[in-house]
């Protein structure tokens, strides 16, 4: 049997349903935030509570985030016996009409988990293959910057990258230059230096991508933030790879129909996946 933790309580999965009210339903309004589980404990949980936080305060959404990250995300953990697994918090507006949110509005959240790793060894081995998405990302709207319910931009570009056979979208922005993924965070490796492109280009501010560039720093590896990457320093890259809380680092071996590293995952992206498997390790110790 399967549990989630809805509005305070943990219930049976299949034992509430959503008002066809709610204002996630009826407009997108609402967040959400995907986090993974290892040795039985959310990995990274106050980074993401931080950023529910942050874009609940945005959208003008007043929710429990104590209740979220204490009880629980706890309760999930236990009640589903997720050792190694993913947890998702969804976080919306509740149940007022209109387009203007009422003043005393309560939201709905829930929070759902699931035991074993997303993503199997094979999916690492190969690398991901990536296409320029057709739709532009806005560096000005304060969507871009928000993990938020309203994702159709990021389904019709994951689409459009899955019927081409490809495994994942890559978003330019509006000037062309290079901003995500629709699930991911990008970097690519030149000469040694790891770059990504810069938050104002129009992306979300991933919390593995923060993770990822902290232990560059840590490990003397020239990491740098950039404003202007462009399409061919993708496709010039000599390494690239993605990340997010549930993929961590995944090798790019191809962008559209170019090969990155001869279709291979590269020398810097697996020592780069071997120290984040090693900080997984110190923070996820009893």
């Amino acid at each position: 049997m399967e549990y989630i933790y809805f509005q305070g309580k943990l219930v049976k999965k299949d034992s509430k349903d959503i008002s066809f009210l709610d204002r996630g339903i009826l407009y997108g309004e609402g967040l959400f935030e995907t986090l993974r589980v290892y040795n039985g404990e959310a990995f990274l949980l106050d980074k993401h509570i931080a950023r529910l936080k942050k874009g609940c305060s945005v959208l003008g959404i007043n929710c429990d985030t104590d209740d979220l990250s204490t009880g629980g995300i706890r309760s999930v953990i236990d009640a589903n016996n997720i050792v190694e697994g993913s947890l998702r918090i969804t976080v919306t507006g509740g149940g007022k009409k209109g387009l203007l949110p009422a003043p005393d509005s309560k939201c709905t959240y829930f929070i759902t988990g699931k035991p074993g790793s997303p993503y199997s060894p094979e999916h690492y081995s190969k690398g991901y293959k990536g296409l320029i998405s057709s739709i532009k990302r806005n560096p000005y709207s304060p969507l871009t910057y928000l993990k938020s319910l309203n994702f159709l931009e990021n389904i019709l570009a994951k689409k459009e990258a899955y019927d081409a056979g490809y495994d994942e979208a890559i978003f330019l922005n509006v000037k062309n230059f290079l901003t995500e993924g629709s699930i991911t965070n990008l970097f690519i490796i030149k000469d040694g230096e790891v770059l990504t492109p810069d938050e104002k280009c129009g992306l979300l501010p991933g919390i593995t991508r923060e993770v990822v560039i902290d232990i560059c720093n840590k490990n003397k590896i020239p990491v740098k933030e950039k404003s202007n990457l462009s399409l061919s320093d993708l496709i010039s890259a000599d390494e690239a790879f993605l990340t997010n809380s549930l993929i961590e680092i995944m090798p790019l071996v191809k962008i559209n129909k170019h090969l990155i590293n001869n279709d291979r995952p590269g020398s810097l992206t697996k020592r780069l996946s071997i120290l984040y498997k090693d900080y997984i390790k110190i923070c996820s110790s009893p």
